[in-house]
């Protein structure tokens, strides 16, 4: 039981360690902490998210995109893996720091564009006001 405790407070330390690395550009020390933090919860959708960042902050956006989706299928209520996600895949996209969503606070998706469907049942996407 003490175990579990422990282990627990220690996977948070490891997340914020690693949430704190990533923002200050240390992605070696980060990289670390996610590897502990994937030892001791590997199903974590957390974990895959922050991988994600680390991987688009290295410029490889293929390795990034897949641990977002991976994030996204083992926490679906995870939203910030959505977000990162939307914006790595998308034909525009272009880095900026500000548009990261490390998962810290609670977020409400909005995908950027919707289906609409005209009268005779074809489709077209139509992108969202912010």
């Amino acid at each position: 039981m003490l175990g579990q405790y422990l282990s627990k407070n220690n996977y948070e330390e490891c997340i914020k360690s690693a949430i704190y690395n990533l923002k200050i550009d240390n992605l070696d020390k980060a990289m670390n902490y996610l590897h502990d933090a994937l030892c001791q919860n590997d199903s974590s959708g957390e974990v895959h998210n922050l991988l994600g960042i680390l991987y688009e902050k290295k410029g490889d956006l293929n390795l990034a995109a897949k641990h977002y989706r991976a994030s996204s299928d083992l926490d679906p209520t995870l939203q910030a893996a959505n977000i990162n996600l939307e914006r790595v895949t998308t034909y525009k996209y272009m880095y900026r720091e500000d548009n990261i969503d490390y998962g810290e606070f609670k977020t409400i998706y909005k995908p950027y564009y919707q289906i609409v469907y005209d009268s005779l049942n074809i489709g077209r996407l139509k992108k969202n006001k912010k």
